[in-house]
């Protein structure tokens, strides 16, 4: 018996009654959960729970389970029975919270609460907004108490809001400046209070802006100055930010080129392609807004010319001299090309620019060269010029070549030189009409020479040649023979 009473006594510390009906078996039911539950923030990472404990229980403990952003709920704490209230610190800045609790009765933990979350953040109230002109629109609203932060927001023609500016808590409105005119605009201001931002007021007024059009510049002019150059003119009102120039090719469509000065009334246009036509537009931006382009202003840029009036003149056997008109206008430089007896032209030589004759050099006699010419301007080459041709004559050789007998084997030879340099002179011999051959090498500038160790009763003919840019002349036309005494008997 003394057994039973102690059973008894320990099941009721549990709060479990165990009643034998017949085969029968009653568990009690679990406390409730605590009620009441309020969240009040306290800062942008703690907020307090406040709570009622469940009526007519002796709590032993609470557990409060946290939810950030919608996640999952997670143990947050455990908070004594006595308590009434407890702080929740070293939340994540800006994030929405939401807490649910339950209780511990007897050590039997009770079903959870309904989540309750931390209120939304107040939003501004009093939002309208009106336009300034024609590019600005003003949105007055007054904050919430302890507003940390002020976002303005801005929807144009009906699409997506985007942020337009922070604005001080310390005012009560924002102008919202450099809107585009002809669009719709509605503006809408948002607050931060403990980290947290709220919902967006949005003012009920959209607002249309509308400015007069900026007039496109006037009085644009073109004006070429070298087959690659030209030089754009417009009248420069007060006010430009900036200045567009756009230009066409042989009549295309127009495209910006290039951005110049707000100071200036005109501009140079480079690396243009000489012959053709060009078209050019201008626009200016004032107040941050841009005109139309300007009407077109229409050139032809002139071509490059080549030289004129190419002549060729022989000089002596192996050079020529070339003489021409320079085109008007400055030019970097010009080239000359030669032929060789019709085959196919190759580069000369390159003549500094300003002159107008060249001496080529290293030709070979008796070949016919043409020769042709081009300037170049800008780095672009110009057509070729007239074509002029010679024929290189063939090297000069002595004439007036003469010889005497001395004696049985030996002869005296004289000649007159050729008139221009050269660089070895040599004598051939034919000995009773036989082929002639080589005899033997002469001083240079020499104009007699004696020749020795002959063959008695022979007869001798004699010629020279020279050298020259390192070519052997023919053999000279003028010959001189003589027959040798033969050794009487």
């Amino acid at each position: 018996m003394k057994t039973q009473i102690t059973t008894l006594k320990y099941f009721a510390k549990i709060r479990l009654v165990l009643v034998f009906l017949g085969c029968g078996l009653i568990t009690a039911s679990a406390a409730d959960p605590p009620t009441q539950i309020v969240v009040t923030p306290l800062s942008s990472t703690s907020a307090r729970i406040s709570f009622v404990k469940p009526p007519g229980t002796v709590v032993q403990a609470y557990q409060i389970d946290d939810s950030r952003n919608g996640a999952g709920f997670v143990l947050g704490e455990n908070v004594h029975g006595t308590a009434t209230s407890a702080v929740r610190d070293q939340l994540t800045i800006g994030a929405d919270y939401c807490f649910k609790m339950k209780a511990k009765v007897d050590g039997v933990w009770s079903a959870y609460s309904a989540p309750v979350c931390l209120p939304p953040v107040p939003a501004p109230t009093g939002v309208r907004a009106a336009a300034v002109d024609g590019t600005s629109i003003a949105i007055d609203y007054t904050l919430p108490a302890g507003s940390e932060a002020v976002k303005i927001w801005q929807n144009r023609d009906g699409s997506v809001w985007f942020f337009g500016e922070n604005s001080p808590t310390t005012v009560s409105r924002s102008v919202r400046t450099g809107l585009a005119t002809g669009s719709v605009w509605q503006l809408g201001v948002q607050v931060q209070i403990f980290g947290r931002w709220s919902a967006l007021a949005v003012a009920p007024q959209s607002i249309a802006l509308q400015l007069p059009p900026v007039p496109p510049p006037a009085s644009v002019t073109a004006q070429a100055i070298s087959p690659t150059k030209a030089r754009v003119f417009w009248s420069l009102p007060a006010g430009v930010d900036e200045i567009q120039i756009y230009q066409n090719l042989n009549g295309g469509s127009y495209n910006w080129i290039e951005n110049v000065p707000n100071d200036r009334s005109n501009a140079l246009r480079d690396s243009l392609q000489p012959g053709a036509s060009y078209g050019f537009k201008v626009r200016f931006m004032i107040g941050g807004r841009w005109s139309e382009l300007s009407a077109p202003a229409f050139i032809s840029q002139p071509v490059i010319s080549p030289p004129a009036n190419l002549v060729a003149t022989v000089v002596d056997s192996g050079s020529a001299g070339l003489t021409w008109q320079n085109p008007t206008g400055a030019y970097e430089k010009l080239e000359l090309q030669q032929s060789l007896n019709g085959a196919g032209y190759v580069h000369g030589e390159n003549v500094e620019a300003g002159r107008t004759a060249a001496v080529r050099t290293n030709l070979i006699p008796k070949a016919q060269y043409c020769f042709i010419a081009r300037v170049m301007v800008d780095g672009i080459w110009s057509a070729w010029s007239n074509v002029a041709c010679l024929t290189q004559p063939a090297i000069p050789t002595p004439t007036n070549v003469r010889a005497t007998a001395l004696g049985y084997t030996s002869l005296e030879l004289t000649w007159n030189d050729i008139n221009e340099p050269y660089e070895a002179k040599e004598i051939w011999d034919s000995i009773d009409g036989g082929p002639f051959q080589f005899g033997e090498n002469l001083p240079l500038n020499a104009t007699s020479a004696t020749r020795t160790g002959l063959v008695p009763g022979k007869r001798y003919c004699e010629k020279l040649r020279v050298k020259v840019g390192g070519r052997w002349s023919d053999l000279s036309e003028s010959e001189a023979c003589v027959v040798l005494a033969a050794v009487p008997i």
